[in-house]
């Protein structure tokens, strides 16, 4: 016959202790990773630009109303170099000249690599820019284009390879 064991006090305790410590282990882990990680946050006033909405609505109806067509095209060169470039049509898709135009791309995982580009223009409502970029995979790009009073503002989300 087996010889049946008391539980006594101190396996009770060492039993609790046990518990709760490894239940204050997973906390202290999980407590460090969401302080110490990318907060997911993409403006660092989003609470201003959230009271300030209104406004954004006006600018979106604003360029609604101008009619541009824009289009992004991300073409790969070599190792880590890319070319970018923007087609810009009026409503009646008349090619538009004289405009400003800036990009940023935007690394939405990681943080520190975004950068800005001017865009140069190609003729024919075509503007580029060729550039490195620091690391593959998802980018946003964000177009900006000026031309007197008028503003036309685009985001695409590419794959550089």
């Amino acid at each position: 016959m087996t010889a049946v064991r008391e539980i006594t006090g101190k396996h009770v305790l060492f039993g609790f202790l046990a518990f709760f410590g490894l239940i204050f282990i997973a906390n202290a882990i999980f407590v460090y990773f969401a302080l110490n990680s990318w907060t997911g946050l993409e403006t660092k006033h989003h609470y201003n630009e959230g009271l300030a909405y209104n406004r954004i609505l006006a600018d979106s109806d604003r360029q609604k109303a101008l009619g541009w067509d824009v289009r992004i095209e991300v073409q790969a060169l070599d190792d880590h170099r890319a070319r970018l470039v923007v087609s810009l049509l009026d409503r009646n898709g008349g090619a538009l000249s004289g405009v400003d135009v800036h990009s940023s791309f935007i690394r939405p995982t990681h943080e520190g690599h975004d950068f800005k580009l001017p865009l140069q223009s190609l003729g024919g409502g075509r503007y580029a820019a060729e550039f490195a970029f620091p690391m593959a995979g998802q980018w946003d790009v964000r177009v900006a284009a000026n031309r007197g009073e008028d503003r036309f503002l685009m985001q695409d989300r590419v794959v550089l390879r």
